[in-house]
């Protein structure tokens, strides 16, 4: 994987756009687990965009928005 430092402005703008599209799922994912009860299906849901956000964050050379939780 390159550094943060080592992208392109076109890869910077298009893990840009991977992150600002998994952010949108990210809230509406929470939305929808407030307006349906949450759930197994909604938590993993919001697990793997969790995930990939994270991911997406590393490459940008982005601090993450959320504590990070110990995963066992």
């Amino acid at each position: 994987m390159s550094q943060p430092g080592d992208l392109s402005d076109e890869e910077r703008k298009r893990l840009s756009g991977e992150l600002k599209q998994v952010q949108d799922q990210q809230a509406e994912a929470l939305k929808e687990g407030f307006s349906l009860g949450g759930g197994l299906g909604n938590h993993e849901q919001r697990a793997k965009l969790d995930e990939q956000a994270e991911t997406l964050r590393q490459q940008l050379g982005v601090e993450s928005s959320a504590p990070q939780t110990s995963r066992a």
